[in-house]
């Protein structure tokens, strides 16, 4: 079997999300879902007359994930860009099947991590990272990269809580003390449930009150150095905004 163009795959998905509309119109009686089903035939008509070569037609092609093993016949959209999708003139009667064309290219790029990743384990996205197939591979790169800044927010507050020292964390993760301080100092930590990140909020706030009311040693090349206090950092009304590394 063929693989079909993404013209006519994208034409085609306008068309089924026009029928959803459809569908939705004739069960509430809205106006508007009608419209919307209206306006994407108008999309679908759009499609199939530009040009093959359109940056945006390329761009969604490029983040297109067709299962492995398949022709790739049905285009696959994530949540962010079918929702962007259905709200096709929804609200405003003018919405331009040219500019919904732009809106949807970025958000299918958007979309592409959580849609690669949606329903399977980190184990199955780590061993694409061998994968022959190039979408595959680049994908499980794009993830896992995305994600690695959450996990090294949670590592590192997880070190803070068990009482680790910021040279300890630091000769672990293999940089200097000044940078993970620098980087981790508001002390926010993320925790991963079920491939999903939730931040949550340290005592930031009460260690920066406690180091404003005394002065504290900070960094310079490498050495302690002992700061002036906060009454007297401010000169002719000029704050110092110099930052102050912690002792641990």
């Amino acid at each position: 079997m063929t693989e079909r163009s993404i013209k006519a795959r994208l034409a085609e998905y306008a068309e089924q999300q026009a029928e959803w509309c459809r569908q939705r119109a004739a069960e509430s009686s809205d106006p508007r879902s009608a419209r919307s089903a209206r306006g994407l035939l108008d999309v679908a008509d759009y499609v199939r007359e530009i040009e093959d070569e359109d940056p945006r037609l390329l761009r969604i092609e490029a983040v297109d994930l067709a299962p492995l093993g398949e022709t790739g016949d049905t285009l696959r959209v994530g949540d962010g860009a079918q929702s962007l999708a259905r709200a096709f003139r929804y609200d405003d009667p003018l919405d331009d099947p040219d500019a919904l064309l732009t809106r949807f290219a970025a958000k299918m790029e958007a979309d592409g991590s959580s849609l690669y990743a949606d329903g399977r384990s980190l184990a199955d996205i780590v061993s694409d990272l061998d994968s022959d197939d190039p979408m595959m591979a680049l994908m499980s790169i794009r993830f896992v990269g995305e994600q690695a800044a959450g996990w090294e927010e949670r590592a590192v507050g997880l070190a803070r809580d068990a009482g680790w020292s910021w040279d300890r964390i630091a000769t672990v993760l293999g940089r200097t003390r000044q940078s993970v301080w620098s980087k981790h100092r508001d002390g926010a930590g993320t925790t991963v449930i079920g491939g999903a990140m939730a931040t949550t909020t340290r005592a930031a706030r009460r260690v920066r009150a406690v180091l404003g009311a005394v002065p504290q040693p900070g960094f310079r090349h490498g050495h302690d150095v002992a700061l002036t206090s906060p009454s007297t950092a401010v000169a002719d009304g000029a704050q110092d905004t110099l930052e102050v590394a912690p002792a641990t």
